[in-house]
């Protein structure tokens, strides 16, 4: 990863005029990861600064704007239910398609994933919207039935019920002095972005706990003990809690991608 130094931050998101996500993809960290560090460094934020007010455009980029919006109703123009301009791309939003198109339309995407950019421009498309489920809520007896569709081993991240011996292993005071241990090696840092301020910091596994007790059988908290590799403090790695959810956001797409069929 990029070290997340001072200069660098001013390049890329002053000089540069990189936004915060495109920065954490440079730098291999979570976008918020970006922020505290901006604010660290009292470098001004975009829309807050002074530094984006000096930017002008040349005549010849105002008269291409102009040229491009003319003839195209504005976004309060579509809310009062302007019609669409006849000839443009906003008469699409006045075709309409057969039941039998709509299932060659639906059909052609199924199982292809999107690139980063897409989920990035999906991501700036929904800002600022309200979700349709605002305000709405499920019946009791529709929460059941979604309920028992995903419970026990319908579910796809069932691992044969070891839950209840996973909570059992956290409490226990092996699993206490283990990440003692590892957050005493990092020195009480986060691997990925050099945080420090300890109430940020967990203790990650690199091999899954679940995976680790599947590979050696165990079903009781005293045969977890004594499983030498359950206690490796090489499986372990120090993260700050925004690069730790940005690893397991990670790892939950690659498992539903395995479960679909994708990969």
């Amino acid at each position: 990863m990029q070290a997340l130094a001072k200069d660098i931050l001013e390049k890329l998101y002053i000089k540069e005029k990189k936004s915060t996500v495109q920065i954490s993809k440079i730098c291999d960290c979570h976008d918020t990861t970006i922020w505290r560090k901006l604010k660290k460094y009292n470098i001004p934020i975009w829309g807050k600064g002074t530094f984006l007010k000096d930017i002008k455009f040349s005549e010849e980029h105002k008269n291409n704007i102009s040229k491009a919006k003319k003839g195209k109703p504005t976004a309060n123009q579509f809310k009062l239910g302007h019609p669409p301009t006849k000839g443009t791309k906003d008469m699409v939003g006045l075709w309409h398609c057969s039941e039998e198109h709509k299932k060659i339309l639906s059909n052609l995407k199924k199982g292809v994933p999107r690139s980063e950019e897409t989920k990035h421009k999906m991501s700036e498309g929904m800002k600022g919207k309200i979700p349709w489920i605002t305000g709405k809520h499920h019946s009791e007896e529709s929460k059941r039935k979604m309920s028992e569709a995903h419970k026990g081993e319908k579910s796809y991240t069932w691992k044969g019920g070891i839950t209840l011996l996973i909570k059992s292993i956290r409490l226990c005071f092996n699993y206490r002095q283990w990440r003692s241990d590892i957050f005493t090696r990092d020195n009480f840092t986060c691997q990925k972005c050099d945080e420090t301020i300890s109430e940020y910091l967990n203790i990650h596994h690199i091999k899954s706990l679940s995976s680790i007790l599947q590979k050696h059988e165990i079903t009781t908290l005293e045969k977890a003990i004594e499983c030498e590799e359950l206690w490796n403090i090489n499986n372990g790695i120090t993260l700050c809690k925004e690069c730790h959810k940005l690893i397991h956001k990670k790892r939950r797409i690659t498992n539903a991608k395995f479960v679909c069929g994708i990969i």
